[in-house]
């Protein structure tokens, strides 16, 4: 046996009784990823199939040489966003919402690419410290896409870049826990995130009021919103009135805007249900924006309020009566005295404050 056989045999016995040689990747760091794409296969399996697993390890190597190395993990790329939302990614956090068991995710970013009708969307779900947990994709076209991340989380594209929209629900006792919105790059499509307090209220979602490039407003249903526009007290106030959706709102040039169910309370004869106040501390003074529309057939509608610098008027909107007060008070008291009307039958409709 020559010095070269000697050697190779010491070799190889050195190989089996001593420790296993280094494979060239950290264990601990693959069954953390393995622990993640467990994650990521629940969250797909309570999606039914709308969610990818983030992450795919492949770990591969030519055989073990006499060294002891490997090849590299591999983890396949993702394929790119276009690049407008590279730039300015569509990101949501959701830290700190209410949120159950059911969505382990905190943070969604979202990528837009076009494709041959829409867009491709892709939504990254990552917990709070970044780590990517799964992948959502689907498509959106040229009418509203809404899309569920969890059973409390959805996601929905306008298709339209816009400063407003409004949010509309089936039950009118619900709304959002939460919404937040963004318009990344130069896209023409608006990005809206909403959080329920239950799964079953997220099922109630109803549709979508949003201003289009020219003013007006349109609805997820493809109507145009019917609108009228008062000026009074140096205020500029728009109602808004969307019958198939059953929202009726005002909005103000600052952006602020209220609105209700028109199924809410309903009966309720004259009270303004749509209500916002500004409150100045230095004078202890308030000024109020109130509105809202007759029952149908309401007519000769009559307010007092109480002698500061106030004004109303009516309006019609969409063949219905509706009114606008803004009054500056001395108190943040509501300032309507009275306000009576004749219903559809001549009677006299009253409220005291």
């Amino acid at each position: 046996m020559n010095d070269l056989d000697e050697r190779l045999r010491e070799d190889f016995a050195q190989l089996i009784s001593g420790p296993p040689p280094e494979l060239g990747f950290d264990t601990e760091a693959l069954l953390g990823a393995g622990r993640r794409l467990q994650r990521s296969r629940a969250i797909r399996r309570g999606l039914g199939g709308a969610v990818v697993a983030a992450l795919a390890i492949v770990v591969g190597w030519a055989g073990l040489t006499s060294l002891g190395t490997s090849t590299a993990p591999v983890v396949p790329a993702a394929p790119a966003p276009s690049q407008a939302w590279i730039d300015n990614p569509a990101y949501f956090d959701l830290h700190g919402l209410a949120l159950d068991a059911t969505t382990d995710f905190r943070k969604v970013t979202l990528a837009v690419t076009p494709a041959a009708s829409g867009w491709d969307v892709r939504a990254d779900l990552s917990s709070q410290d970044g780590v990517l947990l799964a992948t959502s994709t689907f498509q959106a076209g040229a009418e509203v896409t809404v899309h569920r991340l969890s059973p409390q989380v959805v996601v929905a594209l306008l298709p339209t870049a816009t400063n407003w929209w409004d949010v509309a629900m089936d039950d009118p006792t619900k709304n959002p826990a939460h919404s937040d919105s963004m318009r990344p790059g130069t896209l023409d499509v608006t990005a809206i995130l909403l959080t329920f307090d239950t799964a079953k209220q997220a099922d109630d979602l109803a549709g979508f009021i949003w201003q289009a490039s020219d003013g007006s407003l349109i609805d997820s249903l493809g109507n145009q919103v019917a609108t009228s526009t008062v000026t009074l007290q140096d205020r500029t106030v728009t109602l808004y009135w969307d019958d198939p959706l059953h929202r009726l709102g005002f909005r103000l040039p600052n952006g602020l805007s209220t609105a209700i169910h028109t199924g809410a309370r309903w009966d309720w004869p004259a009270f303004p249900r749509l209500q916002y106040s500004e409150r100045t501390p230095a004078d202890d003074s308030a000024t109020w924006v109130l509105a809202d529309m007759l029952p149908t057939g309401a007519r000769d509608l009559n307010i007092d309020l109480v002698p500061t610098r106030s004004a109303w008027t009516t309006t019609t909107i969409a063949g219905r009566t509706a009114y606008v007060i803004v009054t500056t008070a001395d108190t943040s008291a509501q300032p309507i005295r009275s306000l009576r009307y004749l219903d559809e039958n001549g009677r006299t409709v009253t409220y005291h404050r």
